[in-house]
């Protein structure tokens, strides 16, 4: 396991103690259901719908500056809190145009389009200064690989290419660190009164998992170690 994984996936906050924080993400792309008729039509991309649930398209519409406290919970105890940030924009192409942005008509970007990605980790929203030793700025890219599929990367630097996966709704990203397997989900609430991206990290020990039931069973079965998690409130919004 390479140095520059474990330190993107863990990082140290304050006072030494630890935080389980790799990639964190606004995260979901969402296809619309159409009729045959209608399929060749190319989506307007504001709204679309996933089993009768409207979903702002991802990533265009999710473009903006988010942020809010997180939670580390271990043994349902709030171990620490920390301030993180999302900054998403799209990146202009080699011809000088731009993928979708939250203010385009269409939301549906080309394969190898990117966007910025940009994580902030903080002690708290006024730990804003660059030379603060608490802070730190992570600017990792988004790169779209399949639209329709709901296929992404978030490319974090030093050939670390983290998959990211739009299932239905929410995006999820599965991954290893230290014989730790990390499962991430970003859930989006961007309809309502105050936009926001739901943040769950769960930690498990590879080591901790073991059979349950009859051997013919191969059946294994593991708790969280912990679960890292916030709501990011839109700060502004990209164009």
């Amino acid at each position: 396991m390479t140095k520059a994984l474990l330190r993107n996936a863990i990082s140290t906050l304050t006072c030494g103690t630890l935080c389980l924080a790799t990639l964190s993400g606004c995260a979901v792309r969402h296809t619309t259901v159409q009729p045959e008729s209608a399929a060749a039509k190319p989506p307007t991309g504001q709204i679309e719908l996933v089993g009768g649930v409207e979903w702002p398209a991802f990533p265009a519409k999710w473009c903006g500056t988010w942020g809010g406290t997180c939670r580390v919970i271990k043994d349902n105890d709030i171990r620490m809190t920390f301030y993180m940030e999302l900054a998403i924009a799209p990146i202009a192409r080699a011809d000088g145009t731009l993928p979708p942005g939250a203010a385009s008509d269409s939301s549906s970007p080309k394969p190898g389009d990117t966007y910025t990605w940009t994580i902030v980790y903080a002690k708290d929203a006024a730990d804003t200064q660059p030379t603060s030793t608490t802070r730190q700025v992570r600017p990792y890219k988004l790169i779209v690989n399949d639209y329709d599929k709901g296929s992404f990367t978030v490319d974090e630097g030093g050939g670390l290419l983290l998959p990211l996966h739009d299932m239905g709704g929410p995006l999820y990203c599965t991954f290893e660190v230290g014989g730790r397997t990390l499962v991430a989900r970003y859930g989006p609430d961007l309809l309502g009164p105050t936009p926001s991206i739901s943040v769950e990290i769960l930690t498990f020990d590879g080591a901790g998992f073991g059979e349950v039931g009859p051997a013919e069973a191969k059946v294994k079965s593991g708790s969280p170690q912990t679960l890292q998690a916030g709501v990011l409130i839109r700060k502004q919004e990209s164009k």
